[in-house]
């Protein structure tokens, strides 16, 4: 969802320039790549899109380290041609993938690349579960959290399918978030 044109798509065409690259094996759709070219330290740089938490490199599921290997090549090839000097990408966690690997950061790191910050991801398996049994697999933390959220009057709805509407109205909350941290 994060590398989709309609997800990316909510600025305005002409804040960022769009470097969209689709990377082909034997005349098929292999991996995609999103990003922006910006000016980054007086320098030309390829940045994950600034519209998106993560971006960067989607590969096809099971992807060998040596094909991840040559998508990273191809990269680094074209933003040379590009005259961009940065590559700056900001990887989903693992558990975002729908076979969750760590194919191609090892990729990134064998190329030379080097991690500018890490991020620790918690996940919390929903699977089928009812509330009650996801609000106890909760960390302690968290639970006194949701107690005091619920003492000041917020409340939690699970919804299993929900409407474009309610889709929307978390959007919303989503980036002015964002626009408060400066994201």
């Amino acid at each position: 969802v994060f590398h989709k044109q309609q997800f990316l798509g909510y600025h305005s065409e002409d804040r960022f320039e769009d470097h969209h690259l689709a990377v082909y094996k034997r005349n098929r759709l292999y991996a995609v790549i999103t990003g922006v070219i910006v000016e980054d330290r007086n320098e030309k740089a390829f940045v994950s899109h600034p519209g998106s938490s993560y971006g960067g490199v989607v590969l096809a599921d099971h992807c060998r380290f040596e094909d991840a290997a040559a998508v990273i090549t191809a990269l680094v090839t074209y933003m040379r041609e590009t005259d961009a000097g940065i590559i700056d990408l900001t990887l989903p966690p693992a558990p975002y993938y729908q076979v969750p690997h760590q194919t191609l950061e090892y990729a990134l790191v064998s190329a030379g690349f080097q991690y500018r910050k890490r991020e620790l991801t918690s996940v919390v398996a929903i699977d089928a579960a009812a509330p009650d049994s996801l609000y106890a697999r909760l960390p302690k933390k968290t639970r006194a959290d949701v107690r005091q959220a619920q003492k000041l009057g917020l409340g939690v709805n699970w919804i299993d399918d929900p409407s474009d509407d309610e889709l929307s109205v978390m959007y919303d909350m989503l980036l002015e978030n964002r626009q408060e941290l400066g994201l």
